[in-house]
C-alpha cells in the first residue's frame, strides 16, 4: 500500500482503531501524525451519542460500534438490544430507563434533538451475556444511567 492510500484510509478510521493500528505496525504508527490523531479524536468526540429512531433507537458509540435498544413494553424494566447480529433480552437496574427510552422514542425533534444516549459495552467472545451501561443526557445533563446484563433471547 502506498503512502498516499493509507493516509486517505487512516483519516477514516476510529480513534480506537488508530491507536491499534499504530501500536502494532511500526511503519503505520510513522506514518500517524499527531494531526491524524487529533482529527479522529473530534470525530469520536462528534460521533458519540449519536442515535435515531424507528422501531427501536439506533445508537452510535465512539468506535462507530451500533447496538439497536427498544423497550419490551410500558411499564417494564426489560430491553430489547442488537448487537452485531445478535439478539439480547436485558434487565436494566434502573427501571426508569426503559421508560426514558420510550419516551424518547415517541417525543418530538426538539427533544431528541436535545437529548444524547451513548452506550459501552463488554463482551467476551465465549460469553453468552453482554454488560451494557447505558447514558441519556439532555441539554449536556446526564439525567439517566443504567446498566443491564444482556443473554442471547
Amino acid at each position: 500500500m502506498s503512502t498516499d492510500t493509507f493516509g486517505a484510509i487512516v483519516k477514516l478510521l476510529p480513534l480506537p482503531s488508530l491507536a491499534r493500528l499504530s501500536e502494532t505496525c511500526m511503519w503505520a504508527n510513522v506514518q500517524i501524525t499527531p494531526a491524524v490523531f487529533d482529527a479522529a479524536l473530534q470525530r469520536a468526540r462528534l460521533t458519540q451519542g449519536i442515535f435515531s429512531v424507528s422501531e427501536s433507537l439506533r445508537i452510535k458509540n465512539a468506535n462507530d460500534e451500533t447496538i439497536l435498544v427498544r423497550p419490551v413494553a410500558e411499564g417494564l424494566s426489560s430491553l430489547r438490544v442488537q448487537i452485531s447480529h445478535r439478539r439480547y433480552v436485558a434487565e436494566v437496574d434502573d427501571a426508569g430507563m426503559a421508560s426514558l427510552l420510550a419516551d424518547i422514542m415517541a417525543s418530538d425533534e426538539e427533544t431528541r434533538g436535545r437529548t444524547r444516549i451513548w452506550f459501552r459495552f463488554d463482551s467476551h467472545s465465549d460469553s453468552e451475556v453482554v454488560y451494557i451501561e447505558l447514558f441519556v443526557s439532555q441539554d449536556g445533563e446526564i439525567v439517566q444511567q443504567a446498566s443491564a446484563a444482556c443473554i442471547l433471547a
